[in-house]
């Protein structure tokens, strides 16, 4: 029994493990976790972690991404909840994508290809273009769900950290916004629709010009409220922080094995 413990054990340091939803991440270790996440950028875009947020670096015609690397297909396993804080510059916008192929558009659809092939698309726009809800394919541009409803009558666009929630389980959908500083100051969008991309691997995307995310969390149905987690601290196994201790944790602690820190 001890070896076959300590075969398997091997086996999963060489072998490595990649995060599945429910993802959580405070981003305070100024590394991005690539057993998280995808760092998808291009052409002079980045996406980096640092100070205790993740920073977006755009340029003209591309925008960087952060893309998870567990999917969550609503439609089959249940509802995904994403939360999380963003600071929005004035005129700047982030968006969340669900049901994504987590790619670039593969013909450069627009801005020579600096935007994401497919999925659901979550966003909100410092400006007038506020809260919105659409889908797209591969190839080709947006389009606009129909049903899609808007609260904006308490909301004033202005530069700051905003908190945000985007549900999606598989027909219903919705984003909501609150600014941190007021909580008065808010909207939301919700919409129906069954739209799923020809091209997808239902990854989670997030995108921010000109800004910075932080305290993540994306969570499937029965998972919980992982924000408390993050508030209330992890359990010293926690070693990748996602607020549970599995083999993800081993993975992390065999790659520290034998390390020194001494002079």
């Amino acid at each position: 029994m001890k070896k076959q413990v300590l075969i398997c054990i091997s086996y999963i340091c060489a072998a490595g493990v990649l995060q599945a939803i429910p993802v959580a991440d405070n981003f305070d270790d100024g590394v991005l976790d690539t057993s998280k996440w995808i760092s998808l950028d291009k052409d002079g875009a980045f996406v980096t972690e640092a100070n205790g947020v993740v920073i977006f670096g755009t340029t003209d015609d591309t925008r960087p991404f952060l893309v998870t690397q567990g999917s969550w297909d609503p439609a089959v396993e249940g509802t995904l909840t994403v939360t999380g804080t963003v600071y929005i510059a004035a005129d700047e916008a982030m968006v969340v994508w669900t049901r994504s192929n987590g790619e670039y558009d593969s013909v450069g659809w627009p801005n020579n290809g600096g935007v994401i092939g497919s999925g659901l698309r979550f966003s909100f726009a410092n400006n007038e273009y506020n809260v919105n809800i659409m889908t797209k394919e591969d190839s080709v541009g947006w389009n606009a769900i129909s049903s899609m409803t808007k609260n904006i009558e308490n909301l004033s666009v202005v530069p700051g950290d905003w908190y945000f929630t985007v549900t999606d389980n598989g027909s219903q959908v919705s984003i909501e916004v609150v600014n941190a500083a007021d909580p008065a100051n808010y909207a939301t969008a919700t919409a129906n629709t069954n739209f799923m991309p020809a091209v997808t691997s239902n990854k989670v995307v997030f995108g921010v010009s000109a800004g910075e995310l932080d305290n993540i969390t994306i969570a499937g149905e029965g998972d919980g409220d992982l924000t408390e987690c993050i508030e209330w601290g992890y359990q010293i196994s926690d070693l990748n922080k996602d607020c549970k201790v599995d083999l993800s944790d081993l993975v992390v602690f065999c790659s520290q094995w034998l390390n020194s820190t001494l002079p």
